[in-house]
């Protein structure tokens, strides 16, 4: 037998090193796994949930500039801090746009292009006049730019919804498909994991019970000569420590 070959340090070292290798093996497939999840997560975040997000914003943005445009109409809010208000509105949407617009694509670009030309639209024939309106205290003139605001509202609203409808949707397909994806991976590394353990008990089982085969029976041969009977040997073929320590011992007893 092969174990019988092997020195007894030789064995010990051998479990040593297998378990080594279990424990590097077990801790390096859960640093992975963390970096794949974290990964994952982020490439959510990044492509999926920030546009989405984006898109929410622009569309708060463009609800609060038609309810101050409602209330400068009614008397209600002050023209000039609305003013100062869609003057930052217009740079804030720009700015998400500009940031949402790459991950808008595909199919989605009817919808994009029903937006930006709502939304070129609203600023070149209405933006202009109301921010002018709104600093001037001209409520008549910001009543009729209300009404013509309303022939660019469904342009910008609608696109905006079909747009973050969509890319929830995306966001929940990319969320099952990586689940699913890591699931597997998770799987596979574990059932690794649980036949290399399983390979490494049996070998240190083997070992462990070569080794303790061996020290038995040079105990029972000494316990015997212990009680002055000669005549018996250590039958042992291992050619470990054991194994020599047990052939001096049966040249001994035939001395003797």
């Amino acid at each position: 037998m092969f174990l019988n070959k092997l020195k007894i340090s030789h064995k010990v070292l051998f479990i040593v090193i297998s378990g080594l290798i279990v424990l590097i093996s077990f801790t390096a497939w859960t640093i992975l796994t963390g970096r794949n999840q974290i990964q994952t997560l982020k490439e959510i975040y990044d492509d999926k949930v920030k546009p989405l997000d984006e898109l929410r914003s622009i569309q708060l943005l463009f609800r609060e500039m038609e309810y101050r445009m409602a209330g400068v109409a009614a008397d209600m809010v002050a023209p000039v801090g609305s003013g100062v208000h869609l003057k930052n509105s217009l740079k804030e949407i720009d700015a998400l746009w500009n940031d949402a617009r790459p991950s808008v694509s595909g199919d989605l670009s009817k919808e994009r292009d029903d937006f930006e030309k709502a939304y070129n639209g609203f600023k070149k024939d209405i933006a202009g006049q109301l921010q002018k309106a709104y600093m001037e205290g001209d409520t008549k003139k910001v009543v009729a730019l209300s009404d013509e605001w309303l022939s660019f509202k469904p342009g910008i609203f609608k696109s905006i919804d079909k747009m973050a409808e969509a890319q929830a949707k995306s966001v929940l397909d990319f969320y099952k498909e990586k689940k699913a994806l890591i699931s597997r991976v998770n799987m596979i590394v574990f059932g690794v994991c649980i036949v290399v353990s399983v390979i490494y008990l049996a070998s240190a089982s083997l070992i462990i019970r070569s080794v303790n085969s061996s020290i038995k029976a040079v105990v029972d041969v000494a316990s015997l000569v212990a009680g002055v009977d000669l005549t018996h040997k250590v039958e042992l073929k291992t050619q470990d420590e054991i194994g020599i320590m047990a052939t001096e011992l049966n040249i001994m007893l035939g001395n003797l």
